[in-house]
């Protein structure tokens, strides 16, 4: 079993349930935020209906970001 154990594992987590829960939600998200949440839940139509490739989402999240999506992944399909 995985473990959120950092502030950023455990707010990213929230994002992303949110949306995976409420699709609708992602709307109102940054950039940033969309990128990674795109990432977290293995979503690349997102990332190209946002005009970006992967590697632009890669990008535009900053490093403590990107290296807590597979363990915010993990966690979340766990829970599924």
């Amino acid at each position: 079993m995985h473990r959120l154990t950092t502030a950023t594992h455990q707010t990213l987590f929230r994002l992303a349930k949110r949306v995976r829960d409420d699709n609708d939600y992602y709307g109102v998200l940054s950039s940033s935020e969309k990128s990674v949440v795109a990432l977290i839940l293995n979503r690349p139509d997102w990332i190209k209906e946002m005009g970006d490739t992967l590697g632009d989402a890669i990008h535009r999240v900053d490093n403590d970001r990107l290296l807590a999506v597979s363990v915010v992944e993990r966690v979340l399909s766990e829970q599924a």
